[in-house]
């Protein structure tokens, strides 16, 4: 079963609890989500909290770009979603 970490403060990190995410038609579980527990929710909070001023005088332009570079890198480091359902409706 594929595991995931949460993203805080721009580092990878397990969480310190999970949930099985089921699918809703077969009843199984095919992967495991990361659950943060309430420090890891606070750092979270917390580090948002502080790259809010420099995210919010970025243009519009700018915000694009950045998100289109996490966009392009995720198929690379998580493999193609597509690639962990051969065979699997998806709807």
């Amino acid at each position: 079963m594929k595991e995931f970490n949460l993203l805080i403060n721009g580092r990878l990190t397990p969480g310190a609890l999970t949930m099985n995410v089921v699918n809703p038609a077969t009843g199984e579980a095919f992967a495991a989500s990361p659950r943060a527990d309430a420090k890891q929710l606070d750092a979270a909070v917390q580090a948002a909290k502080a790259a809010f001023p420099a995210w919010s005088r970025l243009n519009v332009a700018a915000r694009r770009a950045k998100i289109m570079a996490i966009a392009d890198g995720t198929p690379r480091r998580a493999g193609a979603p597509s690639d962990d359902r051969a065979g699997q409706t998806v709807t």
